[in-house]
């Protein structure tokens, strides 16, 4: 999930739904995409809202993402010492 309200508000929904058709909860982890120390929301307050710890943070990092993309090469191959790559 990213860190929206909108879409923290969605995927807890979408963790009900789970939930409902019966999946055992450790088959659901809870990773965040784009995460910015910056942003409004951070991953406590998407812990608290969701109920379930966040197992992983992707930080957002446009300029790395877009170097990959322009080069045809996988971040984690082509920025592999960079806090986003790392995440993976």
């Amino acid at each position: 999930t990213s860190p929206d309200l909108m879409v923290i508000n969605q995927t807890r929904r979408v963790i009900s739904k789970i939930q409902e058709l019966m999946f055992p909860p450790e088959m659901v982890q809870i990773i965040l995409n784009r995460m910015s120390p910056n942003s409004l929301i951070n991953a406590a307050m998407v812990q608290k809202n969701l109920g379930r710890n966040v197992f992983a943070a992707i930080p957002e990092d446009v300029g790395t993402c877009d170097a990959a993309l322009a080069r045809s090469v996988p971040l984690v191959l082509g920025a592999n010492g960079t806090p986003i790559a790392r995440a993976y």
